[in-house]
């Protein structure tokens, strides 16, 4: 029995001794859980249940094991954990330990060679603590490690490392985190924050290593930040070369191991490498190994579009991100490209690719030879290539659906050109774009190149077209409809050598701006060119043909306007050659053989030579082409000069009454009497009263006088008067020209008191033949007719004239206020001048103080005495008083109403004695005056109203449009293309349709601004466009775009003006081609119900047809007019 109880005993004790006990009273400790202390770190984890944490509290060296039975948390405290001999921590596999530092300064070392501060194959999360190897030898060379070197970490299993974490490794020779590589599973471990610095490599994901980092900050002295050899994702976190690392980060692969497959891909995070010797990203291992690396995020100081996807880029920061509208050089629809070559690569036929930001080619060009659309949406693509810009191959428009968009070529020499156009399938359109370059296109081999709303402007040249020299081959074609073609030497040339070609022009703007001697068009080789509509073609030199065998020349209007000097005398060499003419064709030996032109409109003006002019060409020197006439042929037009030498058959030469263009062609037989034009010019003076101060402010400015229109105010019926004072002899056929110079001089001037005072005064003088001959004469107030005179009086610096009194010679004055008042009327200041019109001529006295006052009209009483007011008999128009009978001192309202196709000429009120009474125009046709103590009789005669041919010069007497045109002007709706073109035949875009609605509507405020992308804020359309969409007119072509600057069809126009009139469809207009069901069915039976418009023909209204401005206007004029 006691042998049994001793047994039990002993069985016992055993058993106690192997059970962990708690610190014994007095002992030190080192960690505990809860409240229970142990002296050992390994023992308190022993002790430790799942879910429990042990607390480090004081220092102490132990190689510890986390069991695979353990789920523990190690808090670190204020103390710091070495190890004895082996690894630090070591965690077995289906352990879990979570470490955690509650005081911020706990440490994790190890300080042997070959062993970790923390080995894991089970769960381990860092949340705080410091690992590291204090005592590292390691070095770079791998022969030479110093004794003392391994990992820090080395993870086999899971481990999670949070923000509030350090890890170091101050050698060189291993890497300080290690995951995977002596493993047979993936290895998993993930970086949330922390800092990491030191080691060969930062962090080495090994073999089966699963490698994720979302925050931290990572550098790295001597190798790699990140090393990955299998599958490593960063989304964020810092990540730093120092000194001499290699690289920031690197992947590969290694043989055919399914484990080391070298996949890296990053989508956030920041990284940097020391020196541009090192990479950002080194992507294999060797010529047999590599890896590879896909970003899509975060911010790098290298270039690493290597790396990118195609559908995102690296920004000018670095950062690279998705592909979108802030950071895409160019899109397809919803798909954006990093590159505008890729878009056009990707582009479909009938596709548009918008630019969305600048671009610079740097010395490249490209190529496109596709039909797309290139939408510049106002950007600029800018090359310094020797060639071009862009080469087009295939029919393409190049657009601008924001404006400002260009296209441009800073090479500067013979070879840099915006855009080439070249083959025969090559048909390009530019609408509303800006090309420059030393060219500003190129055009060959049979292509065509249509110019909408596009300024080309070039050093050297606008645009060339060159043929192909082949007659069995399509021709090269260019057709300039509107906008401006500019060149220093040429706006539009083609070769000698070059034949084949096509040029037509129906619009825009045709200027030579280098005064090197060049023109505005130079045509030296076979082909046809045809000039109509508004065109304005200027330049030192006009228009000149050198060659084109059986080639036809029509012009039939435009403007052609030559400013320079005959220079043909010194001319030498081959090429063109500058006589100073608005319009040559020069007879000389080019291989296109002679050229021919016929001229059946337009406006030739020449400031310096004649406006025409045939010659033959031959060694250097002009010489006479007797037999001209077969080869320039002119019907019609207006001259500065007689052309008569080129004057068809049938027609004759006559004076057209206007002062820029004297000279008409018109067809029949020459009336009897020589032919008499007048030309006026302005001359200026400075009163030698004048001195001191005054005189200098004066001279500096008195060369701004101008006095413009007089040569149309001198009444036609007077011109042989003025001949005929003159005393000068004329014959029958005698050629006379009345050239009236006024003579600006300013009389009196004290500037310092407001005061200047200057004198107009005409005076004729009378050429036979181009001789001066007889005496001057002076040009009286009872020669003119009572046109318009446009007077420009020069201001001295500080001079700032508050109203201007004329004092006419009859003995009347009228006042000019800058500000408006009752009875008198204004003058405005442009350009440094005073500009106000007149109908006579005298004195201006300009002042800085307004002494006018307004007149106060008396109405009279029922007792005072009547006077009658009659009219007399008028032809032409229609005249109306009212009342009829008035007293002393009523205001007498008469209404003016020409006849279609003319205007007022003269309208006079006369007293009994004979007196001229003063009229006011009150604008529209009525004019006032008072009604003196006698009764009055009103005169008026009307003349054929060449108004608008003054105003436009395309807009014709006798055109259906002329008075819709007139209509339009005067209410404020249009005030055409230019100050002299309306542009009839001009298509007329959707931002001028509905710009035409809103102003006959009376312009009203729009409730809010429209929300389409393409209507700029400040465009001269928001607030029509805005106004049309409230009021259901449009919605545009799509919810955000309104397309401004496209072309409007017959269909939409009635269809705008129909909803806008808000009109009622009735009948039905049985035009062919217009389905019952189309939707703009309804607003044409409207519109030919109330006589807005009969179609194109009986039978048809041509719906798609593009909408001219002619047409719009008049549709406008007879919908609000009823006629």
């Amino acid at each position: 029995m006691k042998q049994r109880i001793f047994a039990i005993l002993l069985s016992l004790t055993l058993m106690f001794t192997l059970v962990p006990t708690a610190m014994a009273e007095g002992e030190t400790a080192v960690a505990k859980v809860g409240d229970v202390e142990y002296e050992t770190l390994q023992a308190a984890i022993n002790a430790a249940t799942a879910g429990q944490t042990v607390k480090l509290v004081a220092n102490t060296a132990e190689d510890i094991k986390i069991s695979a039975d353990k789920d523990i948390t190690l808090d670190l405290g204020n103390s710091k954990l070495t190890n004895k001999s082996g690894d630090t921590i070591t965690v077995e596999k289906g352990g879990k330990l979570s470490i955690s530092d509650s005081v911020g300064t706990g440490v994790v070392d190890n300080t042997s060679h070959g062993k970790g501060a923390i080995v894991n194959s089970g769960e381990v999360t860092l949340n705080g603590g410091t690992f590291k190897r204090s005592a590292e030898k390691g070095t770079y060379s791998p022969y030479v490690n110093g004794g003392n070197s391994w990992y820090t970490i080395a993870n086999y299993g899971t481990m999670e490392i949070n923000t509030g974490v350090t890890v170091e490794n101050a050698g060189g020779y291993s890497s300080m985190i290690r995951n995977g590589g002596n493993a047979t599973a993936d290895c998993n471990l993930t970086i949330r924050g922390g800092n990491f610095a030191g080691g060969i490599n930062t962090v080495k994901n090994d073999s089966f290593g699963v490698l994720t980092i979302n925050g931290g900050n990572f550098t790295n002295t001597a190798q790699y930040v990140i090393m990955n050899w299998n599958k490593a994702e960063i989304t964020a976190g810092t990540f730093q070369t120092l000194d001499t690392a290699s690289a920031v980060l690197f992947t590969s692969a290694y043989g055919n191991d399914a484990n080391t497959i070298g996949v890296l891909s990053i989508s956030g995070g920041e990284f940097k490498h020391a020196s541009d010797t090192q990479e950002m990203i080194v992507d294999h291992y060797d010529a047999s190994n590599s890896g590879t690396a896909a970003v899509t995020g975060g911010r790098f100081d290298a270039d690493i579009s290597k790396y990118i996807p195609s559908d995102y880029v690296q920004s000018a920061d670095g950062t690279v991100e998705k592909l979108g509208e802030s950071n895409a050089v160019a899109k397809v629809g919803d798909t954006y490209y990093k590159t505008l070559a890729d878009a056009v690569a990707a582009a479909q036929s009938g596709e548009t690719v918008k630019l969305l930001h600048d671009i610079d080619f740097g010395t490249d060009r490209l190529t496109i030879k596709k039909a797309i659309t290139l939408d510049l949406a106002g950007h600029k693509i800018t090359t310094n290539n020797s060639v071009c810009t862009l080469y087009f191959t295939k029919t393409a428009t190049v657009t601008d659906s924001v404006g400002n968009g260009k296209i441009e070529n800073t090479y500067g020499t013979a070879n840099g050109i915006g855009i080439v156009s070249g083959g025969e399938d090559a048909d390009l359109t530019l609408n509303g774009v800006t090309v420059s370059g030393y060219y500003g296109v190129f055009i060959q081999q049979g292509a065509n190149v249509t110019v909408i709303n596009s300024n080309i402007k070039a050093i050297f040249c606008g645009i060339a077209v060159l043929g192909q020299n082949d007659s069995n081959k399509k021709n090269t074609s260019v057709i300039v409809k509107s906008g401006t073609v500019e060149g220093g030497d040429y706006a539009i040339a083609g070769n000698g050598t070059m034949q084949g070609t096509e040029i037509t022009i129906t619009g825009g703007t045709i200027r030579e701006t280098g005064n090197n001697g060049g023109g505005a068009i130079y045509h030296p080789q076979n082909g046809t060119l045809s000039i109509s509509g508004d065109a304005l073609i200027e330049g030192e030199n006009g228009i000149q043909l050198c060659s084109g065998e059986g080639v036809i020349a029509n012009i039939t209007g435009g403007v052609i306007r030559a400013t320079g000097n005959d220079q043909r005398a010194s001319k030498t060499g081959d090429g063109f050659i500058p006589d100073g003419a608005a319009l040559s064709i020069v007879n000389r030996d080019y291989p296109g053989g002679t050229p021919k032109m016929n001229v059946s409109g337009g406006y030739f003006v020449a400031e310096k030579n004649n406006a025409v002019l045939a010659y033959t060409w031959s060694a250097n020197k002009a010489s006479e082409w007797t037999n001209a006439k077969e080869y320039l042929s002119i019907n019609g037009g207006l001259f500065s000069s007689d052309p008569g030498d080129y004057v068809a058959a049938g027609h004759y030469v006559d004076a057209s009454n206007n002062g820029d263009y004297p000279y008409t062609v018109k067809e029949g037989a020459k009336p009897a009497g020589a032919l008499i034009v007048v030309k006026d010019k302005t001359d200026t003076a400075v009163n030698g009263d004048i001195t001191g101060d005054d005189k200098t402010a004066i001279n500096n400015v008195i060369s701004k006088a101008n006095v413009d229109g007089v040569a149309e105010a001198v009444a036609p019926a007077k011109k042989a008067d003025i001949v005929a004072k003159s005393s000068a002899t004329v014959a029958e056929n005698d050629k006379v020209e009345i050239e009236v110079a006024v003579k600006v001089e300013a009389k009196a001037a004290d500037l310092a008191n407001g005061k200047l005072t200057f004198e107009a005064s005409p005076v004729a003088t009378v050429k036979v033949n181009g001789a001066a001959t007889g005496t001057t004469v002076p040009v009286t107030n009872d020669m003119l007719n009572g046109n318009a005179i446009t007077v420009k009086l020069p201001l001295p610096t500080g001079f700032n004239p508050e109203q201007i009194k004329h004092i006419s010679s009859d003995g009347s004055v009228e006042y000019f206020l800058k500000t408006a008042k009752r009875g008198a009327n204004t003058f405005e200041i442009k350009d440094g001048c005073a500009v106000f019109t007149i109908t006579k001529f005298s004195t201006f006295e300009l002042s800085g103080t307004v002494t006018y006052v307004e007149p106060s009209y008396y109405s009279g009483s029922s007792s005072d005495p009547t006077y009658s007011v009659t009219v007399d008999k008028t032809e032409n128009g229609s005249v109306t008083v009212s009342p009829k009978s008035a007293s002393k001192g009523s205001t007498v309202t008469i209404t003016v109403k020409p006849d279609s196709g003319y205007t007022l000429e003269t309208l006079t009120a006369i007293d009994s004695k004979g007196k001229e009474i003063q009229l006011t125009n009150k604008g529209e046709g009525k004019y006032t005056f008072t009604m003196p103590a006698d009764k009055v009789e009103v005169k008026a005669t009307f003349m054929e109203d060449n108004s608008m041919l003054n105003f436009f010069y395309d807009v014709p007497n006798g055109a259906y449009f002329y008075e819709a045109v007139k209509w339009a002007v005067d209410k404020g709706i249009t005030n055409g293309l230019s100050d002299t073109m309306f542009g009839p035949y001009e298509s007329c875009t959707r931002a001028q349709i509905v710009t035409f609605l809103w102003r006959a509507a009376g312009s009203p405020e729009p409730k809010a601004a429209s929300s389409f992308t393409d209507v700029p804020a400040n465009a001269y359309y928001a607030k029509a466009v805005a106004w049309a969409v409230e009021n259901g007119i449009t919605n545009g072509m799509t919810a955000t775009m309104f397309a401004p600057d496209a072309t409007c069809t017959r269909g939409q126009s009635v269809t705008f003006l129909y909803r806008a009139l808000k009109g009622t469809a009735s009948g039905s207009a049985n035009f062919t081609d217009v389905k019952s069901d189309a939707f703009y069915a309804d607003a044409i039976n409207w519109a030919v119900a109330n006589n807005v418009t009969n179609g194109t023909s009986n039978t048809t209204f041509s719906p798609n047809a593009d909408c001219t401005r002619a047409e719009i206007v008049t549709f406008l004029y007879r919908a609000y007019q009823g006629k």
